[in-house]
């Protein structure tokens, strides 16, 4: 077994192709060669989460491996959104659009770019502002009063209890507080995650899906969880006293995650369901939050390495030359039978993909 941090080489060149695949395509209307999924993200109008998420985790592994030209490469893909592009990064209330700030944020962090820092900035103070009745969304609209209800409780307007909300505020949020090192941010994330681990948390360490008709252990939306828990973790002050809540929620998830991977290294699209077929994107979340656990110290690396060093070999079988990672369901809407799960299409290329294998590069160079 290879030791934590000594896989440096595989992980700079893995997440060199991955990279490469990004840059092969536009950020918002994503379509590498071979990309066979049957969602266009972002379809030229916007950058959503899952892109957003490859594309700021990418710039972090260029910066970590020295690539100076891969960094430049990757930040002057940003510069359209600043100029002809500029409407496409207007904050938009709903998570899947909102995540796009963790982009200029990242530019922010690693370029000292006030102009970035400012529009990053403005989508998570949105993400968290009064809702105003005409700034309801297109897609799964929630209604005006409960995004009322929401924000008078001390929570984003944007809170619908689906699982992958855990992430895709955590991100920002996170972003936010990397970017200023004001505490309201990371207390925001925690605040939020600590609701949806009551609302959506089950006694068997995993999630359901959303709170109410998604009570399935959707594989990439536990993954959303277990990625948002690692995050926090490991911005989040030793004395919060919200940490305690949060890293038992962490370690619990950690016993599932173990005791539920399949003979090929990797996790069944229904976490619980042992007929499952395996999916790519859940379980290189999955493996991101065993090696970012470790790599923080959180969990024992005895315990969690193998079943991390299993699930990469695992996902690298699975990552063409090109960079594209096969097997990842495309994108799934909440519901209580599992057969909806297990029918779904399996993508090759897909940004949620794409998007987790960057996470365990950079865990695993860092």
């Amino acid at each position: 077994m290879l030791k934590i941090g000594t896989d440096c080489e595989a992980a700079a060149s893995t997440a060199l192709r991955l990279a490469r695949h990004f840059l092969s395509t536009e950020p918002d209307d994503f379509r590498p060669d071979g990309y066979d999924g049957e969602i266009v993200y972002g379809g030229g109008e916007s950058i959503v989460y899952c892109v957003a998420s490859l594309w700021y985790n990418a710039l972090e592994c260029a910066r970590i491996m020295g690539d100076m030209a891969l960094e430049n490469e990757l930040a002057a893909a940003f510069s359209p959104f600043l100029g002809e592009k500029r409407r496409e990064l207007a904050y938009v209330p709903h998570v899947d659009f909102a995540a796009a700030g963790t982009v200029p944020l990242e530019i922010a962090i690693l370029r000292g770019d006030e102009r970035a820092l400012a529009i990053g900035l403005e989508f998570a103070e949105a993400q968290w502002a009064k809702p105003r009745p005409d700034d309801i969304p297109p897609r799964n609209p929630i209604p005006h009063e409960m995004r009322l209800d929401w924000w008078r409780m001390g929570y984003s307007p944007d809170t619908r209890l689906w699982i992958d909300d855990a992430y895709m505020i955590t991100a920002l949020q996170a972003q936010a507080y990397r970017a200023t090192g004001d505490a309201k941010y990371i207390g925001r994330a925690a605040d939020e995650l600590l609701l949806y681990i009551g609302r959506l948390g089950r006694p068997d360490g995993l999630f359901n899906h959303q709170a109410e008709h998604g009570r399935m252990a959707w594989l990439r939306g536990c993954g959303w969880m277990a990625a948002a828990l690692a995050i926090i973790l490991r911005h989040l002050p030793t004395d919060d006293a919200r940490r305690p809540a949060l890293l038992s929620a962490f370690l619990k998830m950690v016993d599932a995650i173990l005791a539920r991977q399949h003979p090929d290294g990797l996790w069944g699209q229904v976490v619980d369901a042992p007929e499952s077929w395996t999916e790519s994107s859940g379980s290189a979340m999955f493996a991101y939050a065993l090696h970012e656990g470790v790599r923080l110290g959180l969990i024992d690396a005895g315990r969690a390495m193998p079943a991390f060093q299993r699930a990469w070999a695992a996902l690298l079988g699975r990552l063409d030359e090109s960079g594209g990672l096969h097997g990842t369901c495309i994108g799934t809407g909440p519901s209580d039978d599992k057969a909806h799960y297990l029918a779904r299409h399996r993508a090759t290329g897909d940004p949620h993909g794409q998007a987790a294998m960057m996470w365990i590069c950079r865990s695993m160079l860092e």
